[in-house]
């Protein structure tokens, strides 16, 4: 629950990033007519500046309600919505309200369908609103989702689907963890759905990037996919080098954890000269 927290905090501070790049080109443009100027071309000045604090007020109030929302119960969280005239507000809280229905406890079939298909329409609502502003990361992480739950329900194109339009979102901000991250899930459905070979070749990619970007943790996720994988083909020569592999890799990670530890200097508390 914490991570979808941080993701939310994350979605808000790109979204005020964005907007005040957008509103800083704006500026330098109103600047430029004033120079030429006249009244009418100040007071557009003046507007855009207004617009900038205003927009900067609004990434405020979002990411400090977003705060409060991990507090709130379900019920607070829909009577905000209902009270929140703002559309840029309701996107983060939509996305809470899934992250709530998002998490299955229950040997209950029936409830554990009900709540994917509640996650699933406050998913929708949150992309909705993230894609009226042009929010890529919300958008990503609302495809991500999206994705997920309709992998749950093994309805493999539309998860297909959604995981796709990550990769590609992705792509387009040549955001690598997240182009690794989109590569694993689609190998994993194409995996259960036996298209081995496009698998593989989801997974090469993931693969060949992780090593590239020295991304250790991301390539041990990647080998373990692989491994995975060669089980469901049945070729389990493969699928216990992969393993081997994966051993190796982690005793890497570990040892290299371990010498950080140790080289790790401590602070010595500073003592007070005598006069």
């Amino acid at each position: 629950m914490k991570n979808v927290f941080i993701l939310i905090i994350i979605v808000l501070f790109s979204c005020s990033k964005l907007a005040a790049q957008t509103d800083r080109t704006k500026l330098s443009k109103s600047t430029l007519a004033i120079l030429h100027a006249d009244s009418l071309k100040r007071v557009h000045a003046d507007s855009v500046l207004a617009h900038t604090r205003d927009s900067t007020k609004m990434a405020i109030m979002a990411i400090n309600l977003a705060q409060q929302a991990k507090l709130m119960t379900i019920d607070s969280i829909r009577q905000i919505i209902k009270h929140t005239t703002v559309d840029t507000l309701k996107a983060p809280l939509y996305t809470e309200l899934a992250s709530r229905f998002m998490v299955f406890d229950t040997l209950n079939e029936a409830k554990n369908l009900q709540n994917q298909n509640t996650a699933l329409t406050y998913t929708m609502l949150a992309l909705h609103q993230y894609m009226a502003y042009s929010d890529a990361i919300g958008m990503r992480m609302s495809y991500n989702n999206l994705g997920n739950l309709y992998l749950q329900q093994n309805r493999y194109s539309e998860a297909k689907w959604y995981i796709l339009q990550s990769a590609q979102l992705s792509r387009n901000r040549n955001d690598v963890v997240n182009i690794i991250g989109s590569l694993l899930i689609l190998a994993d459905i194409k995996g259960q759905i036996g298209d081995y070979k496009l698998a593989q070749k989801d997974l090469d990619e993931a693969l060949a990037l992780s090593i590239k970007h020295h991304n250790d943790k991301l390539q041990l996720l990647a080998i373990k996919t692989y491994a995975l994988l060669y089980s469901r083909m049945k070729e389990y020569t493969k699928e216990d080098l992969m393993l081997k592999r994966q051993e190796a890799l982690q005793k890497k990670i570990d040892g290299r954890q371990a010498a950080a530890t140790k080289t790790k200097p401590i602070k010595s508390k500073s003592t007070k000269k005598s006069n």
